[in-house]
């Protein structure tokens, strides 16, 4: 990620590089219609291009409501 500024403010850096991983599972509610719930980690750092590397890291709880496609797979 390339920003205008440096990202966290300080002798850090304008390019920034993220990581997340998020096991999470969805259930079918309706015939096209689900929800899904995940935990998210989230990394956020300058991969040692600044002068210092403070990182951001998060765990994030995901929620989501989905409209499903049907039909064939073709």
């Amino acid at each position: 990620m390339f920003t205008g500024s440096d990202v966290p403010p300080g002798r850090t850096a304008t390019f920034n590089v993220t990581t997340s991983f998020e096991p999470g599972f969805m259930v079918h509610i309706h015939q096209n219609k689900g929800i899904s719930l995940g935990v998210r980690l989230w990394h956020l750092s300058n991969a040692e291009t600044g002068c210092t590397n403070p990182s951001f890291n998060a765990v994030q709880v995901v929620v989501g409501y989905h409209w499903l496609k049907t039909g064939s797979a073709n």
